[in-house]
């Protein structure tokens, strides 16, 4: 009986196929090829290990360099000192061991000259207990110097040797002779540390004496105008140079007030709030709102100080916009916006913000304001904040005396129906201040308009508890 041989190696386990072509043995290929050892990873290499010597040095900067960084961020500083450290090149470090309380060669660099390097070598000395704050000495003579101490000597030695230069009229200058000492110091090898003074002992002041020092280093002035106006939009150009001078003073500042608060968070907490108290805000026709809305409710809540300054338009700006409803109601002064309820919206916003102020002073220059509207654009501001102290006049920014010949318009306290009337007699035929409706009507239809709202417009404000206002006659 013949059997199929295909039969016989597909389906018999024991017959093995055969091949169609010649493979070389499994066996054979295995043994011929050669065995690697798997390669150590840098977390398995071995400080032992003559090899690893340059792995084993970079490693140590690393970790040294980073301890250094944190010494630099918190340490026992120099109030003087401004410079850099930095670790020699690894070519010139070679052999040394780079650890904590180890004897360390650096490069010290003076910032205040053009190139004033050294060589020192420093121990640096880990925190212990509940300090927190890294220890660091440097070789003096045969002994060591705190950090410390050692760059306030180096700072004090080059200002003395600079003195006795030129008192003595030796020749070259300091900076030459440190630039060419520098020339056999090794440069440094990168990953340089700043070195400077942090000021801690700032934070342990009086926190009267912490303002007080950011104040003058600010250059603040107790005033702040959010939106100053060209002098070409001033009323009168002759004497523009001289509102500008007196009403806008400035002054030099060594900071920015923007840098002073990004000096700590710690010192914003009461430094943010202390600003807002003690500075005068000075404003003209624009900007009140848009600073009240960018300084939020926070802030807000800390302005005690506020300076109006309307000149001519005084009355018809707080009719716009600071007059109570009955008033804005009965004259409507057109404003041209678009649309047309952007007014109200604008109206809403800034009597919103204005009822959160509570200010211990409130200061209305009058350059420019007619007299008889000032009694007017007084009372609609003492009634728009949330509470005023105390009211002050100035012209051009200078205080003018409560008893001054020109605040006598004060002294006689009208109602508002009186007031309305005189606003109305004075703006009939102009209708700048006027709604159209209102400047057709008669003297008549005012009066009976204000008569729907008799126990307001018959009322007179007691201003009793706001110091600043002339006595009543």
């Amino acid at each position: 009986m013949m059997t199929n041989p295909n039969c016989i190696q597909t389906c018999s386990p024991r017959c093995p196929a055969t091949p169609t072509a010649a493979q070389p043995s499994t066996a054979l290929a295995i043994s011929s090829s050669p065995r690697k050892s798997p390669r150590p990873s840098s977390s398995s290499r071995s400080p032992r290990n003559p090899v690893n010597t340059a792995w084993v040095q970079d490693q140590q900067r690393r970790v040294f360099l980073d301890h250094l960084t944190k010494w630099s961020l918190n340490h026992d500083s120099s109030a003087y000192f401004n410079g850099k450290i930095s670790l020699l090149s690894p070519f010139e470090n070679a052999g040394d061991v780079i650890e904590l309380g180890k004897s360390v060669k650096c490069i010290l660099t003076d910032s205040a000259w053009t190139d004033a390097r050294k060589q020192i070598a420093i121990r640096l000395f880990p925190p212990r207990g509940g300090e927190g704050r890294y220890k660091m000495v440097v070789r003096c003579g045969a002994g060591w110097m705190s950090a410390r101490d050692f760059f306030s000597k180096e700072y004090f030695m080059k200002r003395e040797a600079e003195g006795r230069k030129r008192k003595f009229r030796l020749y070259g200058r300091l900076d030459d002779s440190l630039k060419w000492r520098s020339e056999v110091v090794p440069q440094p090898a990168g990953n340089t540390i700043v070195i400077r003074p942090l000021f801690l002992p700032f934070l342990r002041l009086p926190l009267e004496l912490q303002q007080t020092i950011l104040g003058v280093a600010a250059g603040k002035t107790g005033m702040y105008r959010p939106c100053r106006d060209s002098i070409a939009e001033l009323p009168n150009r002759r004497t523009a140079h001289i509102i500008l001078r007196n009403f806008y003073p400035r002054k030099e500042s060594n900071i920015p007030l923007a840098a002073m608060f990004r000096i700590s968070k710690e010192l914003n907490k009461h430094l943010v709030p202390w600003v807002y108290r003690t500075t005068d805000f000075h404003f003209e026709v624009t900007g009140f709102t848009n600073f009240l809305w960018q300084a939020g409710p926070v802030k807000r809540a800390e302005i005690r100080h506020v300076t109006f300054r309307f000149s001519e338009i005084a009355l018809l700006h707080c009719l716009r916009w600071l007059a109570p409803d009955p008033i804005f109601e009965l004259f409507q002064p057109p404003v041209p916006t678009s649309p047309r309820g952007l007014q109200y919206l604008w109206r809403c916003q800034i009597q919103d913000y204005a009822r959160e102020l509570h200010l211990a002073t409130l200061t209305l220059d009058i350059y420019n304001t007619p007299l008889q509207d000032i009694p007017f654009v007084v009372r609609i501001l003492l009634l728009a904040f949330g509470s005023i102290r105390r009211i002050r006049f100035t012209w051009s920014g200078k205080e003018i005396d409560a008893d001054n010949a020109g605040l006598a318009v004060l002294k006689e306290r009208k109602s508002w129906r009186e007031m309305s009337r005189r606003w109305y007699v004075a703006h009939r035929f102009d209708r700048q201040g006027l709604s159209s409706g209102r400047a057709t009507a008669s003297p008549a239809d005012l009066e009976m308009a204000m008569d729907q709202d008799k126990s307001f417009f018959d009322r007179v404000e007691d201003d009793r508890g706001i110091s600043g206002l002339p006595k009543p006659s």
